[in-house]
């Protein structure tokens, strides 16, 4: 997988979502100087190859991908941050025990049918490379996230203005983990890294900054509290 690295301290890893690549967060990682910030290009997105159609496009191989990508630069159990599909393989990073926390902007996975089904025609208007393709294919299994996330703080954030995936999924993915902290961020989109850098790095780097505190916010929260 193609990645940049930069910075010193603890490392960070930050996953993109499924129309974008590493660039989406080239706004926010100048803002991570705390940390040794490692920006990934899923495989088959941005530099990095497509892999073997053999291969399956699912979360477990995924999560397999990134575990063996953390070995190969010496990254142990991380920080991770994700947006959308990033945020989901964060979610299952982390569950998997190799996160030691984790900021999900957006994640995928927290939808209805017929939510993800608006979602996924949105998508497949950005463009139709075989990455995007096989992604929306894995990702119509009916359940793409289940169970707690023990042993690390989790922020769910959400912009406001999300539409395309709205702000009330924040509240199902409350529901799951309920020690998550949920922020919802004012005046943002779908991918609030490109509207409000300043705005992401600050949640990003409060949960990075957490201890082990469970206490969390209802959806309705502000960036920054319940810690």
């Amino acid at each position: 997988m193609a990645y940049e690295r930069r910075g010193d301290g603890e490392p960070l890893v930050l996953l993109h979502g499924a129309a974008d690549d590493r660039r989406a967060w080239d706004g926010v990682v100048p803002l991570l100087g705390a940390h040794d910030t490692v920006v990934v290009d899923l495989p088959g997105f941005g530099d990095s190859p497509e892999p073997d159609p053999a291969i399956p496009r699912d979360l477990e191989t995924t999560v397999g991908w990134m575990g063996a990508l953390f070995t190969a630069l010496g990254v142990e159990r991380p920080h991770v941050a994700g947006h959308s599909l990033g945020g989901l393989i964060a979610l299952r990073l982390a569950q998997a025990g190799l996160a030691r926390s984790v900021t999900a902007l957006a994640p995928a996975g927290f939808w209805t049918v017929a939510e993800r089904r608006y979602a996924y025609a949105v998508l497949a208007l950005t463009g139709q490379r075989a990455s995007l393709r096989g992604t929306l294919r894995a990702g119509r299994t009916p359940v793409l996230f289940s169970g707690d996330v023990p042993g690390a703080p989790v922020t769910i954030a959400w912009g406001a203005r999300d539409p395309l995936l709205p702000r009330w999924q924040a509240v199902r993915a409350k529901a799951m983990i309920p020690g998550a902290t949920v922020v919802i961020l004012p005046g943002c989109g779908h991918v609030p890294m490109s509207r409000a850098p300043h705005l992401v790095a600050r949640v990003l780097l409060s949960t990075t900054c957490a201890t082990g505190s469970t206490g969390g916010t209802g959806p309705t929260g502000t960036p920054g509290s319940g810690r």
